[in-house]
């Protein structure tokens, strides 16, 4: 039998055999992982880049400024 099969029946089997409680803990797990990806994706990591740009090219070039030209001309990188 194919170890990813085997994996997901031992997987299946025992998820089938849980009491409710069990179950009723993972879909309350299961849902607060969905709301807290969802409120850090949305809210703390705006689209930065779709929202300030028009087009492709404008974000490529933006991009491009800010990974070339991390120091500017006056600023020495002091070690």
């Amino acid at each position: 039998m194919n170890v990813f099969r085997r994996v997901f029946r031992f997987y299946y089997e025992g998820f089938r055999n849980l009491p409710k409680w069990g179950k009723q803990a993972w879909a309350i797990i299961i849902v607060k992982g969905i709301l807290i990806f969802v409120l850090v994706r949305f809210i703390f990591f705006p689209n930065f880049l779709n929202t300030n740009f028009d087009t492709d090219e404008e974000r490529g070039d933006y991009v491009l400024e800010q990974l070339t030209n991390k120091y500017s001309d006056n600023d020495t990188i002091k070690h």
